[in-house]
């Protein structure tokens, strides 16, 4: 199965979700709105297959800013940006960040399981004499998409 028809089943599970919300919503208060945007939204595993094409998860991003209008009972065309403040939600495109943020502070400080440690490597360690962004992280050299999309292509090998 390819991240693209990976992406579409998430997709799909993800709108039938927020068909059922929208259409009890009226019923029922923004806190239960909240917690059932966590319960059946929010994205998990966004790690493994969020580092994609823009375009491939457009699609995603939308739901979700179709469930925080719900959430917050604003129109269709309502902006979001302040309702995602409003509401203490992470955005879909930030989230990936985070997470990716997460990954990378627990594999430099050894936390996740051997196989996943040597993924990042600090430059000083790489280069023996002084490089001007000698504080910074290297990542091995990807040249498709597909691996450098890849959280574990380092193991791969």
């Amino acid at each position: 199965m390819t991240w693209d028809e990976h992406i579409k089943i998430i997709a799909n599970k993800l709108a039938k979700n927020v068909g059922i919300v929208r259409k009890i919503s009226h019923l029922l208060s923004p806190k239960i709105l909240t917690n059932l945007y966590y319960t059946l939204i929010d994205p998990d595993g966004n790690i493994v297959w969020a580092s994609n094409y823009e375009s491939r998860i457009k699609r995603l991003t939308l739901l979700q800013r179709k469930m925080i209008r719900m959430v917050a009972g604003d129109s269709f065309y309502a902006r979001t940006e302040n309702r995602f403040i409003e509401l203490g939600i992470i955005k879909f495109e930030n989230i990936n960040t985070y997470l990716m943020g997460l990954f990378v502070y627990k594999s430099i400080c050894k936390i996740l399981p051997p196989s996943a440690q040597n993924y990042f490597t600090k430059r000083v360690d790489v280069h023996e004499h002084f490089i001007s962004e000698s504080g910074g992280l290297s990542v091995q050299y990807s040249r498709t998409n597909y691996r450098r999309f890849a959280v574990w292509f380092n193991n791969l090998e």
